[in-house]
């Protein structure tokens, strides 16, 4: 836990909201030394880096190879959200609290391990106020947890279907071990999978459980904003090439 807790530090810089406009792709001058460009990753890196999804882990680091925790995930998410300029309503109930009596409009979640004022904390609210993520339990997010190939799709199909976008499939995908992949989680994966959003991991397996590393996060997101655009979706200042 020390050891993931001290890479969500690390990240802080990389996962921040962005405030500036992405630099053209065509123009863009890679600037990480474990990043070389015949790497299967290489235009994968530089999409989210030039859209500003999230950066290195230094300067002159991406860290393709590290393990991507949920709170990154999420505050990825949210920052592909302020690219897209997507204006997703907030859920509430008839006395407008959530389903766990929690007034969604003021700055707290019902998350203990979410305070106010860390990087993620914007990002892990804007995502559960709106029904795109859930804790693992109703007090606990799992900021530093790892987040699961399954846990991607859920969280990429809620955002899309919260925005009232429907991805076209491209394909039909049949993987062997989907009878392990969990009840919630069964309709996205199905759904990024023939939206061509994902694939499997060999053997035709998709692995529910297991981990994305960044550089697989990135390749995700590329392939995730192709399909909107599939969609007929309006992605904005997206850059792909």
């Amino acid at each position: 836990m020390k050891i993931r807790k001290l890479l969500s530090i690390m990240m802080v810089t990389f996962l921040l909201p962005f405030s500036i406009l992405p630099i053209s792709a065509a123009d863009w001058q890679n600037p990480f030394v474990d990043v070389p460009s015949g790497q299967w990753f290489y235009e994968a890196v530089r999409f989210a880096n030039i859209n500003k999804l999230f950066v290195g882990v230094s300067n002159n680091r991406f860290a393709p190879d590290e393990t991507m925790t949920r709170a990154m995930f999420v505050r990825a998410l949210k920052n592909l959200n302020d690219r897209l300029g997507f204006n997703i309503p907030t859920e509430t109930g008839s006395k407008g609290e959530d389903n766990y009596g929690k007034d969604v409009f003021d700055d707290n979640t019902p998350f203990t391990d979410v305070p106010l004022d860390e990087w993620y904390s914007d990002a892990v609210k804007w995502a559960y106020d709106r029904g795109i993520v859930a804790g693992y339990t109703s007090t606990e997010f799992g900021v530093d947890g790892y987040v699961s190939r399954e846990e991607m799709c859920a969280f990429l199909y809620r955002f899309a279907s919260k925005a009232g976008i429907e991805l076209e499939p491209i394909r039909e995908m049949n993987f062997n071990d989907m009878n392990r992949v969990s009840s919630w989680a069964q309709t996205p994966v199905k759904t990024m999978a023939n939206a061509g959003v994902v694939g499997g991991v060999g053997g035709n397996r998709f692995a529910p459980t297991d981990t994305a590393t960044r550089a697989e996060v990135a390749q995700i997101m590329k392939t995730f904003c192709a399909a909107l655009q599939r969609a007929n979706v309006d992605t904005g200042d997206i850059k792909f090439q």
